[in-house]
């Protein structure tokens, strides 16, 4: 074994101390420069939300709160309230808008309970914020209200098992006692096909205040079908749940409707603040996310658009 002088000795250990000192450097300039990397991000995203925040009513950021309707008896798999917790809301359009307003505008959510038909005029009287609830978005909703176009949803027909009256497609509800919830854009779809029934085969459009209603009536032989959105059918039908007991979906898109977040005109800046949070989430992928988690991925839109007037 060759033999190693006390010089070269030291020589090796002054390299194997420099390397030391070299990589221990590296080693604090890379977590400085993570850190700096995740502070700048942090900055970023701290200054995106007081952005999106500045956005909102004055009113909202005093208060630091939003105040949401919805009528939950619209069903899963939008806005509903589960069976083991009536105090909860659970859906779509529940994740959504708590992510929109908790997350990107950093404020709190009260929720409230309202009929469907109701929600309109309650909203023109300043009595909550926004309205959160499956609402297709139509021209003249906005003649009303602002609303901000969000999701895609087709407008679908549900019979009894077995199809006893054997509809095929639309102009089959002919002849036939339809049901639908009131006020909802199935029941204009609904009380359009009426007037161009035959004489001698009319429609007759029976409105209900709540799903369950609806869904009553198919079941107790009152209506021959009812009419809304596909997404809530096909969640109902392929979870099993015993409000879809004895019914079925048929393979028939009636319409299909852009839904929107709608909120007072007297108020145009929210309008303008949920467009821009919308298209935040859309951007950061959690909007996508929501979707994907209760299995209407394909429901998504490129992008949020206030008073897109898609349903003319």
């Amino acid at each position: 074994m060759a033999s190693v002088s006390p010089s070269q000795r030291g020589v090796r250990r002054s390299l194997t101390v420099a390397g030391a000192a070299l990589a221990a450097v590296a080693l604090l300039a890379g977590c400085s420069q993570t850190s700096a990397d995740d502070t700048s991000e942090s900055a970023s995203d701290e200054s995106s939300k007081s952005e999106l925040f500045d956005m909102l009513p004055q009113s909202v950021k005093d208060s630091g709160k939003v105040v949401i309707a919805s009528d939950a008896s619209f069903g899963p798999p939008w806005v509903f309230h589960p069976e083991e917790d009536p105090e909860q809301w659970q859906g779509i359009d529940v994740d959504m808008s708590d992510h929109l307003f908790k997350e990107v505008f950093g404020v709190e959510v009260e929720r409230l309970e309202m009929p469907f038909d109701g929600i309109i005029p309650a909203l023109k009287a300043g009595k909550f914020d926004v309205v959160v609830n499956g609402m297709t978005a139509s021209a003249e909703r906005q003649e009303q209200i602002d609303q901000v176009y969000v999701i895609n949803s087709d407008t679908g027909i549900v019979v009894a098992e077995g199809n006893p009256k054997g509809v095929q497609e639309w102009e089959d509800l002919c002849g036939l006692v339809a049901a639908t919830i009131s006020g909802t854009n199935e029941q204009h779809l609904l009380e359009e096909l009426a007037a161009e029934c035959p004489a001698d085969k009319p429609l007759e459009v029976l409105p209900f205040p709540t799903a369950t209603a609806q869904t009553l009536a198919v079941t107790s032989g009152r209506a021959d079908a009812l009419i809304g959105g596909y997404a809530t059918f096909t969640y109902l039908d392929e979870n099993e749940l015993p409000s879809f007991d004895g019914l079925e979906l048929l393979d028939v898109i009636v319409q299909s409707n852009p839904l929107g977040y709608g909120s007072s005109k007297a108020v145009p800046e929210m309008g303008e603040a949920i467009e821009a949070g919308m298209n935040q989430m859309i951007e950061d992928g959690s909007y996508q996310e929501i979707l994907d988690k209760w299995g209407v991925g394909d429901a998504a839109v490129e992008r949020a658009v206030l008073n897109a007037q898609l349903n003319e």
